[in-house]
């Protein structure tokens, strides 16, 4: 069962069963559709402006910087996040999904692992 928040607002959330979901990158960043089955019929909640986030480690930074510079609407936050060493990581977001994916591509050419930039964003939503 799903819980539906549109434009995040609690006052709308609604309870259904996840029919689909599709994810699309726009000029102003990355939407995200799901389709439910909820007791008043289907129903469609769009997720609009989705920052897309991947993570790669801190250690790399200095390797990495200089490429996410080059991307626009791209950036690495540190996080008090570790990975499964338990060394740290530091978030790379973007706001269009295939400009992660492109961006991942350069980073690991480069050397610099990344991890998580395969899940897409309509998976990222429903596990965050």
């Amino acid at each position: 069962m799903a819980r539906a928040l549109e434009g995040n607002d609690l006052a709308s959330a609604q309870h259904g069963f996840l029919l689909t979901r599709h994810w699309r990158d726009t000029a102003a960043g990355t939407e995200v559709d799901f389709w439910l089955a909820t007791d008043d019929g289907p129903r469609k909640v769009r997720i609009a402006l989705q920052t897309n986030v991947a993570f790669t480690r801190a250690k790399d930074r200095a390797k990495a910087e200089p490429i996410v510079a080059g991307v626009r609407d791209a950036h690495l936050r540190e996080l008090p996040l570790k990975d499964f060493r338990q060394k740290p990581v530091l978030g790379l977001y973007c706001s269009q999904y295939r400009q992660l994916l492109a961006l991942k591509k350069q980073l690991r050419s480069a050397g610099v692992n990344v991890f998580e930039a395969d899940i897409r964003p309509h998976e990222r939503y429903l596990i965050d």
